[in-house]
């Protein structure tokens, strides 16, 4: 059969170098957003606080453990609001209202719905998302977060905080890199997310209750801080993956592709990269797999990215295999040019990408 030609070699014949590979790839700029516990709801002050109840035919907001204090402060401005928003607590419900003069140091209180009860790790993912989606369209940069309606412990339990915090920062997540003029979305303001509650008096519950245990240890601080930095753990491969995915094949080929490999190994002991280009494929017999880039130009040959995680004595081995096309034409095109979402083929790399945060994220978790 006809033997098999490399970009590298074809280039070398016409008497022509491949052009310099690129030294880093551009990633976007996230803010950091500081979470912490903020101990009593009663005491918060900043520029937004949320109020999130669980669904509900009937919501009482003057009644609600947390709610009742701010509503009475405000004269019944949360209850009025509540009714004539006709408040039910839906998965994704919000109102907000304006508190005049920062009364009670607050600027804006929101209202905001969980869904059903039963539901609890949705209700809160939902509940990180409005916080993002709030506080970017309230300008607002300090925002509280009270414990849900009938759930005045929930920050005593990590899921639920993690929930929170993954959902807030991945909402804050925002790719600028190739945007201009008009078409620029700045990230959200929000710098910090404190989560409070109402903490009962020991002596106000029966010296059984599971609940009083937990006033005693104050678990909520410890909690809060440990659960925060495993979402931002996922939340900072999240946004690797995103840019990646994000960058048009001008930008990601598959030489950048592997830069980026390299560079996120570098970032963990634990990772190990290796890349092979068309000589060291060649020698392995991967024929079919250079068949198919043969198709790029000579100055996008093939990359092969080999991505270890190693930890400890490895009892067994798991391979992960992701396809990385940075543009895929489609050969003779039949996909028609208007809705034929030809222009989004870069995402055919993005089963690499999945790969590769597969194999990177038990390095985040420490």
């Amino acid at each position: 059969g006809r033997a098999l030609v490399t970009p590298a070699a074809a280039a070398a014949r016409r008497g022509r170098a491949l052009s310099a590979a690129p030294t880093s790839f551009p990633l976007s700029s996230s803010k950091t957003v500081k979470v912490e516990y903020g101990g009593a709801a009663s005491d918060y002050a900043g520029d937004l606080l949320l109020l999130p109840f669980w669904s509900d035919k009937d919501i009482d907001v003057g009644a609600a453990t947390i709610a009742q204090g701010w509503d009475a402060a405000f004269g019944g401005a949360l209850t009025e609001l509540a009714e004539s928003q006709e408040f039910k607590g839906k998965k994704g419900e919000a109102h907000v209202l304006t508190v005049p003069g920062r009364l009670q140091g607050v600027r804006k209180v929101a209202l905001v719905g969980l869904g059903p009860k039963d539901e609890a790790l949705e209700g809160y993912a939902a509940l990180g998302k409005a916080v993002a989606a709030i506080a970017a369209k309230e300008k607002a940069s300090s925002v509280g977060v009270a414990a849900p309606s009938r759930s005045r412990d929930a920050w005593t339990f990590g899921e639920h905080v993690e929930a929170v915090a993954l959902a807030t920062f991945e909402g804050c997540y925002v790719d600028d890199r190739f945007r201009t003029g008009d078409n620029v979305k700045n990230p959200p303001k929000l710098s910090s997310l404190e989560l409070v509650d109402e903490p009962m008096s020991v002596d106000d519950v029966s010296p059984d209750d599971a609940y009083a245990a937990s006033l005693e240890e104050g678990p909520q601080e410890s909690v809060v801080s440990e659960a925060a930095e495993r979402a931002r753990a996922y939340a900072q491969g999240s946004s690797f993956a995103k840019d990646l995915v994000n960058a048009p094949p001008n930008i990601l080929t598959p030489r950048t592709l592997a830069i980026a490999a390299v560079e996120l190994a570098k970032e963990h002991a634990t990772l190990d990269c290796t890349i092979k280009g068309p000589v060291e494929c060649a020698a392995l017999g991967m024929g079919a797999y250079l068949g198919v880039a043969q198709g790029a130009s000579q100055d996008n040959e093939a990359q092969f990215i080999h991505l270890t995680y190693k930890r400890g004595v490895p009892k067994t081995k798991l391979c992960i295999v992701g396809k990385g096309l940075t543009y895929d034409s489609g050969g003779y095109n039949l996909k028609p040019s208007a809705g034929g979402m030809i222009e989004l083929m870069k995402f055919d790399m993005g089963g690499a990408i999945s790969a590769s945060r597969r194999v990177e994220a038990p390095s985040r978790r420490r």
